[in-house]
């Protein structure tokens, strides 16, 4: 230990590196050259104002006796300012939570109003597609009266009777109501692909028949024309001017549709499941009443099965 020359305090020379942990003066090492130290003789340690710097050992007892309390008091304080700022937390959280209840409430309500509204336009479209099928089923109902009755308003007798007959019979020909009919070949006239209107699967074929429509007279609608049955499907005579490939039936002797004022003789064309060896031709037994040329009667139909020649 050595010994301060300037206040007398005993330290650690080497730890202190000669200075003074008391008055901080600095002693030189034992040996050096001594200085004049006269002057410290009467130097008057009481009268030192400086507050000497604490040691590390000074500074723990210092925080043993004072330290505790201090940070207790800093716990304390900062407990009451987390307090408080879980207090603003909570505050903020239950403001957001109501206005999260408020805005949820909202989204509820225009939901509900969205749905009224959609179910509102649901139902605007089902009375309107309703209105559509009741004027369809008004339509198609004035349709069907057209169709089975005459231009008077009478409707035709609709209990039709089959009768059945033989080609050889058809070849010679076969009176059905008004009209005498006499049936040729049948042949195909087109095969699959070879016109434009001609549905996938199916052929065109023709149905050679003469008649004598010059001795009919009669002024209404709706006169029915021959129609085939190909075994899978009932086919109307098909009006040929009135296809996209007309001009390839150019040359070719073709019965008309519509009943006309003068005897035909042609192929009567149809359309036929591509497979059919074979067609019913169908003749319908129309009579026209003599006192009303505007009024006929539809009671029978003469069936004929004849071969399609490929």
């Amino acid at each position: 230990m050595a010994r301060c020359k300037r206040c007398g305090a005993s330290f650690d020379y080497d730890k202190r590196d000669g200075v003074c942990p008391r008055c901080c003066f600095y002693n030189r090492p034992p040996g050096r050259e001594q200085t004049d130290d006269e002057w410290m003789k009467n130097y008057n340690i009481e009268d030192n104002s400086y507050e000497l710097p604490r040691s590390v050992v000074e500074q723990e007892q210092d925080y043993n006796a004072n330290g505790r309390a201090s940070h207790k008091r800093t716990t304390a304080k900062q407990k009451q300012k987390t307090s408080g700022y879980k207090v603003k937390q909570e505050r903020e959280k239950s403001k957001k939570t109501s206005q999260y209840y408020d805005s949820k409430t909202e989204r509820r309500k225009r939901d509900v109003r969205e749905e009224k509204d959609g179910t509102s336009v649901v139902k605007k479209i089902i009375m309107i597609l309703l209105v559509f099928v009741v004027l369809v089923t008004v339509a198609a109902g004035v349709l069907y009266g057209l169709r089975t009755s005459d231009v008077s308003g009478e409707e035709e007798n609709y209990d039709i009777q089959i009768k059945m007959a033989s080609d050889q019979a058809a070849y010679d020909g076969i009176t059905a109501g008004d009209i005498t009919y006499q049936v040729g070949e049948v042949k195909v006239l087109f095969a699959p692909g070879e016109l434009q209107d001609l549905p996938e699967g199916e052929k065109c074929i023709g149905i050679w028949i003469e008649d004598d429509e010059s001795g009919v007279n009669y002024d209404g609608i709706n006169w029915e024309r021959p129609y085939v049955y190909d075994g899978y499907n009932y086919r109307e005579m098909l009006y040929v001017a009135g296809l996209d490939d007309a001009a390839k039936f150019d040359g070719m002797e073709i019965m008309g549709k519509y009943l006309s004022y003068y005897d035909q003789a042609g192929y009567a064309v149809y359309f036929v499941d591509a497979d059919a060896t074979s067609v019913t031709l169908s003749l319908p037994c129309q009579s026209v009443d003599a006192g009303n040329s505007k009024k006929k009667s539809y009671e029978e139909v003469i069936d004929v099965v004849l071969p399609i020649t490929e």
